[in-house]
């Protein structure tokens, strides 16, 4: 026999869903306990549009905090590039007008 999963199931499910996210996104704020602890007396008394707001906020937090560092190495990696680079470029322009003048002289003598 299979059971019946009702609207109200679901709807349950979802907010059970939502509900641990949000709280997962407060437990892991760089913050004192304090703080969390009013984050989820102000979660316990909003409303669906407001915890969505929250939840949002709190999750693009999360996500620019837990890359931080790789757009710092990002950087470093994309600065040292840039380095080899103009030192290659410059060294490449050095043997070229070498090479120029070494051609200039042979046609001068």
């Amino acid at each position: 026999m299979k059971s019946k999963t009702t609207k109200t199931d679901i709807v349950a499910a979802l907010a059970d869903s939502k509900g641990r996210k949000l709280g997962l996104l407060i437990a892991s704020l760089p913050a004192d306990d304090e703080i969390k602890e009013a984050f989820m007396a102000l979660a316990e008394n909003s409303s669906y549009e407001e915890l969505e707001k929250l939840s949002g906020a709190l999750e693009a937090l999360y996500l620019n905090a837990s890359t931080r560092d790789i757009d710092d190495q990002f950087k470093k990696d994309l600065a040292l590039f840039k380095q080899e680079t103009e030192t290659g470029e410059q060294k490449i322009t050095d043997e070229f007008l070498a090479k120029l003048s070494a051609i200039e002289e042979k046609i001068r003598s």
